[in-house]
């Protein structure tokens, strides 16, 4: 069974739910039809925001990835937490969501791509039981995570961080 399958399979109704977190790279958001671009690029995301929880003022806390990513992962300003170059990691002592959400009994899981992200020992890998960079597109990665299998206890709520590189237009990473 998927993740999503797993656990709703194996939990009641009035238990914790599953949390997914989806960051897209380089997206902006006057290019989503939520926020009245004419082009139809975003149908999904579109009606899900009739149903989800939409933050309609948040703001990058860097121009490009590595330090605006850390920074949602940890609540802290670029200054505080000092993962702004790509050769400055994520402190071990600095708590993500991973972590919080791990230290109340789910399960995480991490799905995409981005070579900051994504650099071995940068320290972004905390907290998370499953860890998968894919260098796919948005569709071939939401597709790999249906068919995954849960990790750990698929009793327990899952939180998942799904991040999309397709907006992001072509480079060479470092």
């Amino acid at each position: 069974a998927s993740p999503a399958e797993a656990s709703s399979e194996a939990r009641g109704p009035s238990d914790r739910p599953d949390v997914v977190l989806i960051t897209i790279d380089t997206w902006r958001a006057d290019r989503l039809g939520l926020y009245g671009s004419p082009r139809p690029v975003s149908p999904f995301l579109d009606r899900l925001s009739d149903e989800a929880v939409v933050f309609d003022r948040a703001l990058a806390t860097a121009s490009w990835t590595w330090p605006s990513m850390v920074s949602i992962a940890t609540g802290l300003s670029s200054s505080q937490h000092g993962a702004i170059s790509t050769d400055r990691v994520l402190s071990d002592s600095a708590w993500t969501v991973a972590e919080a959400f791990s230290a109340a009994g789910y399960r995480t899981a991490f799905f995409g791509w981005n070579s900051y992200l994504c650099a071995a020992g940068n320290g972004y890998t905390q907290g998370f039981d499953a860890w998968r960079c894919e260098g796919a597109s948005g569709e071939q990665l939401v597709d790999r995570i249906a068919n995954e299998p849960a990790p750990q206890d698929p009793s327990a709520p899952l939180f998942l961080h799904v991040h999309l590189f397709d907006p992001h237009c072509p480079y060479s990473p470092p």
